[in-house]
């Protein structure tokens, strides 16, 4: 299971609302894809780009199989998909960025990805594993077609709105067993039966 815990460090033009820090594997090839508009895929390498908007995800290098490359931006995809992990395009406040899928069904969940853009402000451990292992995430839900940034701090009323007509989750919720830290067992559940029990 992921590592996700809460961290109050701020990473440049985030704002004043908590952050996750996800862990996930070490990059050890750039072996991907990427989505055309006509929904053809594409094999080659896929980097991260540089200067990224407010450190936020929205272009990649792409390196095809003639060793040409190409910098993408979210506008110009419809995803991506490096290191067993798919992203997709996604406008935020009408801006495309790449968002990466965790969850898909009636309610979807996505995290939208953050460069550590003031690496010396953070503590060594998480120093080390900038650009392979951490990254600073906001949760997005997406529910009939609409982006849903999540808030820790006003989960509870986000949640009523969002999960209001899914019983055992608004129970789970109310009741503390489910938090804003369990959103992907949350998702989960919305799309399957709600009388089923959550695992893991």
């Amino acid at each position: 299971m992921r590592n996700i815990f809460f961290i109050a460090c701020m990473v440049s033009g985030i704002g004043m609302f908590a952050q996750l820090d996800i862990s996930h594997a070490m990059v050890k090839n750039y072996d991907g894809y990427v989505l055309l508009p006509d929904g053809e895929r594409e094999y080659g390498e896929v980097h991260y780009a540089k200067k990224l908007f407010g450190g936020k995800l929205n272009k990649i290098i792409f390196i095809d199989k003639q060793g040409y490359q190409t910098k993408f931006r979210a506008s110009q995809l419809m995803g991506f998909g490096v290191n067993g992990q798919d992203y997709v395009s996604k406008d935020i406040d009408d801006v495309p960025f790449f968002l990466r899928q965790v969850v898909q069904g009636e309610f979807s969940l996505y995290f939208m990805e953050y460069n550590y853009v003031r690496r010396h402000l953070l503590p060594r451990d998480v120093q080390s594993t900038h650009g392979s292992k951490g990254r600073t995430i906001s949760m997005y839900v997406e529910k009939n077609g609409h982006m849903h940034r999540m808030f820790k701090n006003s989960f509870k009323k986000q949640s009523d709105r969002l999960f209001g007509s899914k019983t055992l989750v608004k129970q789970r919720i109310d009741n503390q067993t489910l938090d804003f830290f369990d959103m992907e067992k949350i998702i989960k559940l919305c799309n399957t039966n709600e009388q089923s029990p959550v695992n893991g």
